[in-house]
């Protein structure tokens, strides 16, 4: 699968160990294994896909993960907390503010340095 995962497979599930929470190591091996077959075009009983079926599943797969993908973004979309009109006017004013003050600072301390250089130059350069 590509893009990202949701964050609802974090949440504690019973394995297979006992009910201890976490994930059944065997579990996954096996889902590995089923995912390894899908993208070698092998069935469950072992043949092998033709490669016009192949591309079809091919292009319904990357619908589904498109769609899926598309889905999951809306609702972590829906999860996000968004700043109000105000908070963004403050924090543009100190973002400027402090941008003007830097450009103030620097501006003074390079034409001190450019003094510097210039009054070493001439004392010791030619």
């Amino acid at each position: 699968m590509w893009g990202f995962e949701s964050l609802l497979p974090c949440q504690a599930l019973p394995g297979a160990d006992g009910g201890n929470p976490g994930w059944s190591r065997s579990n996954d091996e096996a889902m590995d294994t089923q995912a390894v077959k899908v993208k070698n075009g092998e069935a469950e009983s072992g043949a092998v896909v033709s490669t016009a079926s192949g591309a079809l599943e091919k292009v319904t797969e990357t619908v589904r993960g498109t769609r899926e993908f598309l889905h999951d973004v809306r609702l972590e979309l829906k999860q996000v907390t968004w700043p109000t009109r105000e908070d963004v006017i403050s924090t543009t004013w100190v973002v400027v503010a402090t941008v003007a003050f830097f450009a103030v600072y620097l501006f003074f301390v390079d034409q001190g340095i450019q003094r510097v250089v210039q009054y070493v130059l001439k004392k010791f350069g030619g």
